[in-house]
């Protein structure tokens, strides 16, 4: 997924697995729009928002925030996966001889 989807009517879509749209309809919550945490290495992750009237959207302004926001958070996430796992290994590396085994 690379682009935002919006589900007008949680019961009437069919992407949610039961145990996903029970929950939705047990918060009451009947439309959702996602956007893709879209960064180097593809979707990093999803954020939602969530309606409780069916048909309900975010507006164009609400939308391109919500774009913004998103990019942002992918490219951190790409940042600090990187930053913390090459951190790690060379930590590792560093400490390898330390320890016995």
């Amino acid at each position: 997924m690379r682009e935002p989807i919006t589900v007008a009517d949680v019961t009437k879509s069919g992407i949610f697995d039961r145990p996903a749209l029970e929950a939705l309809v047990v918060e009451k919550i009947r439309a959702v729009y996602s956007v893709p945490l879209t960064g180097p290495n593809g979707c990093e992750g999803v954020v939602s928002v969530h309606y409780r009237r069916s048909g309900q959207v975010p507006s164009k302004a609400t939308r391109d925030e919500l774009s913004r926001i998103a990019f942002q958070t992918a490219s951190w996430l790409h940042w600090y996966r990187r930053t913390a796992t090459l951190d790690a290994l060379e930590d590792l590396h560093h400490h390898r001889g330390r320890f016995p085994g």
